[in-house]
């Protein structure tokens, strides 16, 4: 006797199409796969490339900086070395004198005129 609650076996037509549409998905899923990590791989060359790029312009750019200051730096040394050369022959004592005064307390000072304190930083050393 047959059973009531059995169904009629799949057709081929059907268990065919299901056997298929579980082969492109898996198709489809590994295209995608692949897809995926040949971008990501991609693009990922392409931002280490521009940022070796960008970093190799601003490594420049702020080389630049150094240079202009070690050159100024140079340039500076070398004025100051003349200038003390030519101060090392003078006696300071006169232009000191000329620029502060004691005061009675002991004190130095900068000396009324030719002292503008707008422009001018004044000097006070206490005496000790």
């Amino acid at each position: 006797m047959p059973e009531l609650n059995s169904r009629p076996p799949a057709s081929l037509a059907r268990s065919t199409l299901i056997q298929m549409g579980v082969r492109i998905g898996v198709i489809i899923i590994l295209t995608t796969l692949v897809s995926y990590l040949h971008m990501f791989h991609t693009l990922r060359e392409d931002a280490l490339e521009q940022l070796e790029r960008h970093v190799t312009e601003r490594s420049q750019r702020e080389e630049a900086l150094f240079v202009l200051a070690e050159d100024n730096h140079t340039l500076l040394k070398k004025a100051l070395e003349e200038r003390i050369q030519a101060w090392s022959q003078q006696d300071p004592n006169p232009r000191f004198e000329s620029l502060f005064t004691w005061q009675p307390d002991g004190s130095v000072r900068s000396r009324a005129e030719g002292f503008d304190a707008t422009k001018m930083v004044g000097v006070f050393i206490p005496r000790a």
